[in-house]
């Protein structure tokens, strides 16, 4: 498990053609749960609402998208809006766990590598640690045992 730091929506072009940050939501002492997935054009509206209607229901607070695109956040924020979920895209390249935009860490947690019982265990482990939440990557590959962890840790958050 890795730590990285973020607190930063990046929704909107900045200066040299870099997204600039708007504040992300954040609840004193809250516990946010992120969903990191790929973006397929193929995909329809109705498609990418009900995924992000299993995040929402499963916790999740953020959903992060693979490109930061313009055209790809303009259609997918509304939707992100509509079913209660805050939209991101990813500001890093290849290396994970490396991201500096504010003072807020965040455990990043591949679940492809991690069974329920380890996911549960290493969420857990990021609660006592005091990071302020996880980034869990491949969300896409969330099994159902995978979004319960989620949907139980994220009640006993609130």
């Amino acid at each position: 498990m890795q730590s990285c730091l973020d607190n930063q929506m990046m929704t909107q072009r900045g200066n040299n053609g870099r997204f600039g940050a708007t504040e992300e939501k954040t609840l004193e002492g809250h516990f946010k749960f992120r969903v990191c997935m790929e973006y397929e054009n193929q995909k329809t509206d109705s498609i990418y609402t009900k995924q992000f209607e299993k995040y929402r229901e499963s916790g999740f607070d953020v959903v992060w998208i693979d490109e930061g695109r313009q055209e790809i956040l303009r259609r997918l924020a509304p939707i992100a809006e509509q079913v209660g979920l805050d939209l991101d895209h990813k500001m890093f390249g290849d290396e994970r766990g490396s991201r500096e935009h504010g003072s807020t860490s965040y455990a990043d947690l591949e679940v492809t590598e991690l069974s329920p019982k380890q996911f549960k265990d290493q969420i857990e482990l990021a609660m006592a640690n005091g990071a302020e939440g996880v980034s869990v990557f491949d969300g896409d590959y969330l099994t159902g045992e995978h979004l319960e962890v989620i949907a139980v840790l994220s009640r006993k958050n609130k």
